[in-house]
């Protein structure tokens, strides 16, 4: 039986080399691979396929939402957040569930990312931009998002408008955008801008930021991103998206062996990659 990673594009992902060296350390043998889904039209046909030959998988961009209409059961918190970064394939139900979710949360806890009350801008609209909005609104932040697609915002804004939360949206124009990222205790990528190859790519200009603001890049690949530097030559406290990778990673492996594998384990492991 073997895991796996689905999403497109996938030649940024490290995932395949964390959880092969983080299995064999544990003495399992099972085999994570990287499967290239090209239209969200292949899904429903993959899955059922999938289920003979997979214990589970992850899924990355663009499927973690469209991937929820076809599944069998879906765990409260990944309804909440309205997305689906892992499934399970339990006898003849596809299970999903989130673990992105407590990935951004291990971040911003190890880092003690101060987020009461503090005014937070995500920027994106997929999977990762909705786990990290949950997150932040649990942890009493004031979050805005911005998306270049205004439509997106408000479709995510509203998900989380119709469970009582308050969530502002922001047009993505320069004064509109600038005013926001300068307004934010707390600034966090969730797009795969400045992901590897494009590594010379930000989302916003350096320009926009000042040094009291927290800036989060969830990407992993490269480690600083060409946001990080512009907000590290601008005094910010900067991070990327390790913490949460490693941290997401782990909560996976949990749902599939249903075993308690320590963070500790996983995080040793992507420093020795």
């Amino acid at each position: 039986m073997k895991l796996g990673l689905i999403g497109y594009p996938l030649t940024h992902s490290l995932s395949d080399k964390l959880h092969n060296i983080v299995l064999s350390k544990l003495g399992y043998d099972v085999k994570y691979e990287l499967i290239k889904i090209n239209s969200s039209d292949d899904l429903p046909d993959f899955l059922r396929e999938a289920k003979e030959r997979y214990i589970g998988l992850n899924v990355t961009s663009p499927y973690k939402e469209k991937v929820m209409n076809f599944l069998n059961y879906i765990n409260e918190e990944a309804k909440l957040i309205g997305a689906v970064n892992t499934i399970k394939f339990n006898k003849k139900r596809i299970d999903g569930y989130n673990t992105d979710a407590f990935g951004f949360d291990n971040l911003i806890i190890l880092n003690k990312v101060e987020t009461q009350d503090r005014e937070a801008l995500v920027i994106g609209g997929g999977g990762a931009a909705r786990a990290a909005i949950y997150s932040l609104l649990k942890l009493g932040s004031c979050v805005s998002i911005v998306n270049r697609k205004i439509a997106k915002s408000l479709s995510v804004g509203s998900h989380f408008i119709r469970q009582d939360y308050k969530i502002n949206v922001v047009t993505f124009d320069c004064s509109s955008l600038k005013e926001a990222v300068r307004k934010a205790d707390i600034l966090i990528n969730a797009t795969p801008v400045g992901m590897y190859p494009h590594i010379d790519e930000s989302i916003i200009s350096g320009d926009y930021l000042r040094d009291y603001t927290t800036v989060i890049d969830l990407v992993y690949n490269p480690f600083k991103t060409k946001l990080i530097k512009l907000a590290s030559e601008k005094g910010c406290q900067t991070l990327n998206g390790v913490d949460m990778f490693v941290a997401q990673a782990a909560k996976s492996l949990n749902i599939w062996l249903e075993k308690n594998i320590p963070l500790k384990l996983v995080r040793e492991t992507f420093d020795e990659l």
